[in-house]
């Protein structure tokens, strides 16, 4: 999934998640795109890349692994089906980004 950072992202990361498992996120195509310009006319960096995800279970040695073997890690992350968000999952998306707007525009 393409995604955006204010600073240079590194290729890989291992998060460590409550649930025993670890989040391995891998970036691919790494560019910096033109500078964001701020509602004050302040310039930022801004980086973009092709993101990936895996949740695996937490073993041993997995960040070196990833380091060093990171164009498998990356073959498999890219052919790991994209999980389908359920409709409960979406309707709280939807519900969350109502009660932004509302809050934007000055509902209650």
């Amino acid at each position: 999934m393409l995604t955006y950072f204010a600073s240079e992202p590194e290729r890989a990361t291992v998060e460590r998640l409550p649930d025993r498992t670890l989040l391995v996120a891998l970036n691919d195509n790494i560019r910096r795109v033109d500078d964001a310009v701020g509602p004050e006319g302040e310039s930022s960096e801004q980086w973009e890349a092709d993101r990936y995800t895996l949740v695996i279970p937490t073993l041993p040695g997995i960040e070196r692994s990833v380091e060093a073997n990171f164009d498998e890690w990356l073959r498999k992350a890219k052919s790991a089906p994209v999980p389908e968000a359920t409709d409960r999952e979406r309707l709280n998306d939807l519900e969350a980004a109502m009660i932004e707007i509302a809050s934007i525009v000055g509902g209650e």
